[in-house]
């Protein structure tokens, strides 16, 4: 199960958002320096937990309107 934040990220990120921005979007972090943020975002982004959610997302908007 994914935390609000999280599921920001994803919705983010299959709405065309890089990781990055994603990631700035859902975090608002206060230290705002890509050297830093970038490898939070990428590591976020790879996790199980997005990789299935953005699966499951995909399907949906995949999926035939009957």
């Amino acid at each position: 199960m994914l935390n609000k934040r999280q599921e920001q990220v994803a919705q983010n990120i299959i709405s065309g958002m890089s990781y990055l921005d994603s990631y700035l979007d859902s975090y608002n972090p206060t230290i705002k320096d890509p050297k830093t943020i970038s490898p939070r975002a990428s590591n976020l982004a790879k996790s199980d937990k997005i990789q299935a959610r953005l699966a499951t997302l995909r399907d949906e908007i995949n999926r035939p309107i009957v």
